[in-house]
């Protein structure tokens, strides 16, 4: 994470009290402004807060899926150490959270990760959303269909 390389996690809130899942509030957590350690610490933090003041009844996170060849980049070991920090700090304020690629989201949903990728998609559009969040709404409609 140096120059202009960041850390964000796009999150969303959904609700599906009504039968369909509704997304009611969404933000994004960055920080690139200090060292990686401070960085990480401070997007944990953030996300432990949110969990506390919107104790949700579940939490997913979602894992980088399966690169075909390994890489030697920065932005993949940020991305994965932002994950762990994410998800712990999570789970301290939530016990029902979990931590899922696109497959394991897919099967939650009795699906694949390319329909609940497509759903993930059409709610984000709906709802007037940025792409960027679909990966975030497919988590949480893995997450309401978490066994």
């Amino acid at each position: 994470m140096q120059g202009d390389q960041k850390a964000t996690a796009y999150v969303v809130i959904v609700d599906d009290g009504s039968g369909s899942p509704v997304v009611v509030d969404q933000f994004a957590i960055t920080n690139d402004e200090a060292d990686l350690a401070t960085r990480l610490y401070d997007m944990a933090e953030n996300i432990r807060t949110k969990v506390s003041t919107f104790k949700p009844d579940r939490v997913a996170i979602r894992r980088a899926d399966f690169p075909p060849t390994g890489s030697r980049k920065e932005a993949p070991k940020v991305r994965l150490l932002a994950e762990g920090a994410l998800t712990s700090a999570a789970r301290s304020n939530c016990v029902n959270t979990y931590l899922a690629t696109g497959k394991d989201l897919g099967a939650w949903c009795g699906s694949d990760k390319d329909t609940v990728e497509a759903e993930a998609k059409s709610l984000a559009k709906s709802t007037g959303l940025a792409q960027k969040y679909a990966r975030a709404i497919g988590a949480a409609l893995g997450a309401l269909s978490h066994p």
